[in-house]
């Protein structure tokens, strides 16, 4: 069936990325993806409550009063496994982190396995006008937008809430 040589040459393939992922953990992982899952974590709960950490978006009414958007119909249709790191990068219009110029990450940019988009005011006005329309899709006239991260304390037991704050709030204006 198959040959010895084709199963090394195989093998050889698949460690480089597995040890670039033991290396340096799921914060790097070239393209194309071949380990899965991607981001997996196991939260850690105690003996009667867990923290929960999500994103949470705002939409701004006529009056000035946020109300909660619904995140399927903004991000529709973009799959959901892509809503963590779009929330993070505001769409795209937060500036990107700065990239190490040392280590495995130069190597990998140079080599074209890791790339990083440049956007151009062209791309940020169409992601704005983007946003735009699907905010005023749900009703929302005013063109702004606000991430929060949302932080509660869940009792394990009954799943009620027992406390609840927002944090790390970012306003975009799509103006």
């Amino acid at each position: 069936m198959f040959s010895l040589r084709f199963t090394i040459v195989l093998l050889i393939i698949l460690l480089v990325p597995f040890l670039l992922r033991h290396r340096y953990g799921s914060t790097l992982e070239p393209y194309p993806a071949i380990l899965l899952p991607a981001v997996a974590t196991k939260d850690k709960v105690a003996d009667t409550q867990f923290n929960a950490r999500y994103k949470v978006l705002y939409g701004q009414l006529e009056d000035g009063t946020w109300r909660r958007v619904d995140e399927r119909l903004l991000l529709y249709p973009i799959p959901v496994q892509y809503e963590g790191v779009i929330l993070n990068s505001a769409f795209g219009l937060k500036p990107p982190d700065p990239v190490e110029r040392a280590g495995i990450r130069n190597v990998l940019g140079r080599l074209g396995v890791l790339r990083y988009k440049r956007l151009t005011g062209e791309d940020e006005a169409a992601a704005k006008r983007w946003v735009k329309e699907k905010l005023r899709a749900q009703g929302f006239t005013r063109p702004v937008l606000k991430i929060a991260q949302r932080e509660e304390v869940v009792a394990v037991p009954g799943g009620e809430t027992l406390r609840a704050k927002n944090t790390d709030e970012n306003i975009i204006y799509l103006d």
